[in-house]
């Protein structure tokens, strides 16, 4: 017994894990070689709990061993002992330690409203859901919206996020699953708003005149005036009972020129439009009245003193 236990005191100064050595996966043991010439070989131990080992592993008289096939993300626990040739074992070493670094990443997916990469809506909120997964365990899951807004999903693995706000047109929403050690994915879906437009415009005519009826001479008319919408007017065009259609220049302000009249009532309908199709009218009387341009009837009787 006392050779088990001079050379555990030889163990004690000298067992390390040679951070050069160790790589991911796998951790490498050194020790101070034994002098006594009965040494038969080491015996290494390893465990996940302090001084819990499993079954021991003969190095015969190697001063140093490669544990492989580690998990990453687990703290093990390693000593040594010394076996003579009569099969006396000197109690533990001093335990040494080592945290298998985590390299691997995590991986995440979104899997609804889609899993494919683009999604189309009328909805101004998203509510996203997904999976995410880790060799060691994912720690979180966040989301993030190219036009604003940032957020932690509910759950890990199993992973949703309610009432992402969206701006009009493209929104790229991007999902990152994180694990303790730093690692993560990402998965994106972009989203193209289009909001639902259930709002009629206006649109009104203010020359040359506000009124509902105009009078006049003049066998072409122009028209001018305004319109307006929630998300934009798209076109005003006109058109005459007694003939005639035309697209008008500009939209929230807009212009007519030349609109040929017939004689008497003329009713000139202007028409806005927006995106949704929308639309808009106001109706205008005009009524034309040519101009007399006959001559009048040559006098009769007329006489001289």
């Amino acid at each position: 017994m006392k050779k088990a236990r001079f050379l555990v005191l030889t163990l004690l100064t000298l067992l390390c894990v040679t951070p050069s050595l160790v790589l991911a996966g796998s951790a490498t043991i050194s020790w101070q070689a034994n002098t006594e010439p009965d040494l038969k070989e080491y015996r290494v131990y390893y465990g996940t709990v302090s001084r819990h080992y499993g079954s021991p592993i003969p190095v015969g008289k190697l001063t140093s061993y490669t544990v492989g096939n580690l998990s990453d993300g687990v703290t093990y626990y390693f000593a040594v002992t010394a076996v003579d040739t009569a099969d006396n074992e000197s109690g533990y070493s001093q335990e040494v330690t080592k945290t298998i670094a985590d390299s691997q990443l995590p991986t995440v997916a979104v899997t609804s409203p889609t899993s494919q990469p683009t999604y189309d809506t009328s909805q101004a909120t998203l509510n996203l859901g997904g999976t995410a997964a880790d060799n060691v365990g994912v720690t979180s899951v966040t989301w993030s919206n190219s036009r604003g807004g940032t957020g932690t999903a509910s759950g890990t693995t199993s992973w949703s996020v309610s009432g992402i706000p969206l701006s009009s047109g493209a929104n790229v929403i991007v999902v990152t699953a994180r694990d303790q050690a730093g690692n993560q994915k990402s998965d994106s879906l972009t989203v193209t708003y289009t909001p639902s437009d259930t709002t009629a415009p206006t649109v009104a005519i203010t020359s040359p005149t506000t009124q509902l009826t105009y009078a006049t001479s003049q066998a072409t008319l122009n028209l001018g005036g305004t319109a307006a919408d929630n998300v934009g007017v798209t076109s005003v065009t006109w058109s005459n009972s007694r003939g005639g259609t035309g697209t008008a220049s500009g939209t929230t302000s807009w212009s007519v020129s030349g609109i040929p009249l017939s004689s008497g009532a003329n009713v000139i309908v202007v028409t806005a439009r927006d995106q949704a199709g929308n639309q808009k009218s106001v109706g205008l009387t005009v009524t034309y009245t040519p101009p007399d341009t006959t001559a009048p009837a040559s006098p009769v009787g007329v006489t001289v003193q």
